[in-house]
Protein backbone atom coordinates (compact mmCIF):
# COMPACT_ATOMS: atom_id res chain seq x y z
CA UNK A 1 0.00 0.00 0.00
CA UNK A 2 1.30 3.69 -0.73
CA UNK A 3 0.51 6.83 0.57
CA UNK A 4 1.34 9.80 -1.91
CA UNK A 5 1.34 13.22 -0.17
CA UNK A 6 2.92 16.88 -1.62
CA UNK A 7 4.47 18.73 1.37
CA UNK A 8 5.79 22.40 0.64
CA UNK A 9 8.66 23.90 2.87
CA UNK A 10 7.78 27.04 4.35
CA UNK A 11 11.65 28.23 2.88
CA UNK A 12 14.15 27.06 0.44
CA UNK A 13 15.92 23.79 2.21
CA UNK A 14 16.92 20.71 0.80
CA UNK A 15 15.20 17.67 -0.31
CA UNK A 16 17.55 14.65 0.24
CA UNK A 17 14.77 12.23 -1.54
CA UNK A 18 13.69 11.11 -5.18
CA UNK A 19 10.69 10.53 -6.81
CA UNK A 20 10.29 6.76 -6.44
CA UNK A 21 12.46 6.03 -3.50
CA UNK A 22 10.69 4.15 -0.75
CA UNK A 23 10.92 5.53 2.68
CA UNK A 24 9.93 4.72 6.01
CA UNK A 25 8.17 6.57 8.43
CA UNK A 26 11.50 7.43 10.74
CA UNK A 27 13.38 8.91 7.19
CA UNK A 28 14.09 12.30 6.95
CA UNK A 29 12.75 13.63 3.41
CA UNK A 30 13.36 17.05 3.44
CA UNK A 31 15.34 19.60 5.84
CA UNK A 32 15.40 23.50 6.34
CA UNK A 33 17.59 25.36 8.55
CA UNK A 34 15.99 27.31 11.83
CA UNK A 35 14.75 30.83 10.54
CA UNK A 36 17.84 33.32 11.35
CA UNK A 37 16.67 36.02 13.30
CA UNK A 38 13.81 37.40 15.77
CA UNK A 39 10.66 38.53 13.77
CA UNK A 40 9.68 41.90 14.42
CA UNK A 41 5.54 41.93 13.76
CA UNK A 42 4.58 46.53 13.34
CA UNK A 43 1.04 47.11 13.35
CA UNK A 44 0.37 49.84 10.99
CA UNK A 45 -3.00 50.77 11.87
CA UNK A 46 -1.22 51.28 15.64
CA UNK A 47 1.26 53.21 13.77
CA UNK A 48 -1.54 55.21 12.05
CA UNK A 49 -3.82 55.39 14.50
CA UNK A 50 -6.45 54.47 12.09
CA UNK A 51 -8.25 51.79 10.85
CA UNK A 52 -6.77 50.98 6.80
CA UNK A 53 -8.31 49.21 3.81
CA UNK A 54 -6.24 46.30 2.45
CA UNK A 55 -5.82 48.99 -0.45
CA UNK A 56 -4.34 51.79 1.78
CA UNK A 57 -2.00 49.03 3.60
CA UNK A 58 -0.93 48.65 -0.13
CA UNK A 59 -0.52 52.58 -1.14
CA UNK A 60 0.98 53.19 2.46
CA UNK A 61 3.48 50.97 1.51
CA UNK A 62 7.39 51.93 0.81
CA UNK A 63 9.09 48.36 0.84
CA UNK A 64 7.65 44.86 -0.76
CA UNK A 65 8.26 41.46 0.26
CA UNK A 66 12.06 39.95 0.02
CA UNK A 67 13.53 43.76 0.54
CA UNK A 68 16.06 44.47 2.72
CA UNK A 69 15.79 47.40 5.15
CA UNK A 70 17.80 49.37 7.60
CA UNK A 71 17.43 50.06 11.40
CA UNK A 72 14.90 53.45 11.14
CA UNK A 73 14.73 53.43 7.15
CA UNK A 74 10.75 54.69 6.24
CA UNK A 75 8.43 51.45 5.27
CA UNK A 76 5.47 52.71 5.09
CA UNK A 77 4.34 56.25 5.32
CA UNK A 78 0.24 57.54 4.90
CA UNK A 79 -0.55 61.17 4.25
CA UNK A 80 -3.58 61.63 6.82
CA UNK A 81 -5.77 64.89 7.85
CA UNK A 82 -7.02 68.08 6.29
CA UNK A 83 -3.49 69.40 5.97
CA UNK A 84 -2.35 66.64 3.99
CA UNK A 85 0.39 65.55 7.42
CA UNK A 86 2.28 63.02 6.19
CA UNK A 87 3.08 60.04 8.96
CA UNK A 88 6.17 57.28 8.60
CA UNK A 89 6.75 54.32 9.76
CA UNK A 90 10.08 53.31 10.11
CA UNK A 91 11.71 49.71 10.74
CA UNK A 92 12.73 49.10 13.81
CA UNK A 93 15.85 46.66 13.06
CA UNK A 94 18.00 45.48 10.00
CA UNK A 95 16.49 42.63 8.18
CA UNK A 96 14.11 41.60 5.48
CA UNK A 97 10.26 42.21 4.94
CA UNK A 98 9.24 38.87 5.35
CA UNK A 99 5.38 39.19 5.22
CA UNK A 100 2.43 41.94 4.69
CA UNK A 101 -0.72 41.11 5.82
CA UNK A 102 -3.07 43.71 4.17
CA UNK A 103 -5.93 42.52 5.62
CA UNK A 104 -4.79 43.15 9.26
CA UNK A 105 -2.78 45.89 8.64
CA UNK A 106 0.62 44.38 10.36
CA UNK A 107 4.48 44.02 8.69
CA UNK A 108 6.67 41.00 9.75
CA UNK A 109 10.06 41.78 9.79
CA UNK A 110 13.08 39.35 10.19
CA UNK A 111 15.86 40.55 11.69
CA UNK A 112 19.31 40.14 10.04
CA UNK A 113 21.18 37.77 12.75
CA UNK A 114 24.13 39.60 12.62
CA UNK A 115 22.58 42.41 13.80
CA UNK A 116 21.75 41.31 17.11
CA UNK A 117 23.58 43.28 19.80
CA UNK A 118 24.90 40.72 22.71
CA UNK A 119 23.35 40.02 25.50
CA UNK A 120 25.20 40.47 28.75
CA UNK A 121 23.48 39.46 32.31
CA UNK A 122 24.14 41.64 34.93
CA UNK A 123 23.28 41.52 38.45
CA UNK A 124 21.75 44.26 39.19
CA UNK A 125 19.54 44.03 42.40
CA UNK A 126 22.79 42.40 43.90
CA UNK A 127 24.67 45.08 42.97
CA UNK A 128 21.76 47.77 44.49
CA UNK A 129 21.63 45.72 47.37
CA UNK A 130 17.64 45.88 46.51
CA UNK A 131 15.33 43.02 46.09
CA UNK A 132 14.72 41.88 42.18
CA UNK A 133 11.23 42.10 41.89
CA UNK A 134 11.86 46.23 43.28
CA UNK A 135 14.14 46.61 40.10
CA UNK A 136 10.73 44.99 37.60
CA UNK A 137 8.59 47.53 39.76
CA UNK A 138 11.14 50.34 38.82
CA UNK A 139 11.32 49.32 34.99
CA UNK A 140 7.62 48.81 34.45
CA UNK A 141 6.83 52.18 36.15
CA UNK A 142 9.80 54.15 34.41
CA UNK A 143 11.25 55.15 37.64
CA UNK A 144 14.55 53.50 37.28
CA UNK A 145 15.77 55.43 40.98
CA UNK A 146 16.70 54.03 44.24
CA UNK A 147 13.85 55.16 46.55
CA UNK A 148 13.34 55.55 49.96
CA UNK A 149 11.20 52.55 50.05
CA UNK A 150 13.06 50.24 47.90
CA UNK A 151 13.70 47.33 50.66
CA UNK A 152 17.65 46.39 50.94
CA UNK A 153 18.26 42.28 50.80
CA UNK A 154 18.64 40.53 54.02
CA UNK A 155 22.27 40.03 55.21
CA UNK A 156 23.25 37.06 56.43
CA UNK A 157 23.91 37.55 60.35
CA UNK A 158 26.69 35.58 61.75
Amino acid sequence: MYVRRERLLPIPGEVPVNVGDEVRPDTVIAKIEVLPGDPYVIDLRQEFRQKLTAAEVSKAMQKRVGERVIANEVIAQLAKGIFSEVVTVKSPVDGVIEFISRAYGRVLIRDHPRSALPVSVVPVAKQLDVWPATIRMACATGRATRSSRARPLPTARA
